[in-house]
């Protein structure tokens, strides 16, 4: 079985692990303060819990998944190598969770899937500076084992 805090400290441990990401965040991204946020704490990941679909052999979990990094003003020559950048990043994470069913990697769970292909979008969000990267919605497929013996119902 997993839960949404299951997958949020999968994300957690991959943003973690990952040599560029310097920061995670979680829950509601319109919220984040990107003025409380060091000039070392970029780029950035946030993943966000977004629905739930329960069936007989699986709970799919999406979240939204956001990697950014900042763009000042100054260098607004470099917009192009930030998308590229912050792009390769969604793909290391995308890899890290599809190759976790083939047992290859210890920082996912191998009983867990996800739903392939993915669409990745561009962004820009406009701040005191300039905030760009990529979002995009990851489904995960999470064990539901039907088991009366767990249930909390008397």
């Amino acid at each position: 079985m997993g839960t949404v805090q299951d997958v949020s400290r999968i994300f957690k441990n991959i943003a973690t692990a990952h040599l560029q990401i310097q920061t995670f965040y979680e829950n509601n991204f319109d919220e984040l303060d990107i003025n409380k946020i060091p000039s070392n704490g970029y780029p950035l990941m946030y993943a966000q819990v977004t629905n739930a679909q329960v069936d007989a052999q699986f709970t799919r979990l999406d979240f939204d998944l956001v990697v950014a990094d900042i763009v000042f003003e100054e260098q607004a020559e470099i917009i192009n190598n930030v998308l590229s950048s912050t792009l390769l990043i969604v793909q290391d994470v995308i890899a890290e969770l599809h190759l976790a069913a083939s047992q290859t990697s210890p920082i996912s769970n191998p009983n867990y899937t996800v739903d392939l292909p993915f669409t990745c979008s561009p962004f820009q969000f406009r701040f005191d500076n300039m905030l760009f990267g990529w979002s995009t919605n990851i489904s995960i497929n999470v064990p539901l084992p039907s088991n009366l013996c767990d249930a909390l119902i008397a």
